[in-house]
Parts: C-alpha cells; structure tokens; sequence
C-alpha cells in the first residue's frame, strides 16, 4: 500500500458519490484483476553480504544552528 490506502478509497469513491463502494462481486472482480497476487522474490534481488556502513550526508547534519548561521 505504501501510504496510498486514501488516495485508494478516494478513486474507488470517485463514481459512487463521495462514498466507498460496496463489495459487491463485480467489484471484488476489478480489484483482484488489477492487484494480482503477490509475486516470490527472483534470487537475484535478494541481498546476502553484509550491508556496509552507510556515511553521513550533509543534510543529516543540519540543525537549528546551522540554520541560524546561514539565515539573514
């Protein structure tokens, strides 16, 4: 879902008035035809080494006093 469940509710409420729609078997048909069931992840997408540290980055970094700083 990734944080999309409202936009979700909101296409799906779109043609029906401002309301959810009813689960209703032509429904259900659409959804399942447009969500497929999940896929086996393929091997190659997988990690097996160790992660390696990740190094900070300059905006990890900012604070209120650098903001302080920099602003007129």
């Amino acid at each position: 879902m990734d944080g999309q469940i409202n936009s979700a509710l909101c296409f799906l409420s779109v043609d029906n008035g401002g309301c959810l729609l009813s689960l209703m078997e032509d429904v259900m048909t659409q959804m399942h035809e447009k969500h497929p069931e999940a896929k086996e992840a393929k091997l190659s997408s997988l990690l097996f080494d160790p992660i390696e540290e990740i190094p900070k980055i300059l905006y990890q970094e900012i604070d209120g006093e650098m903001i302080k700083e920099v602003t007129p």
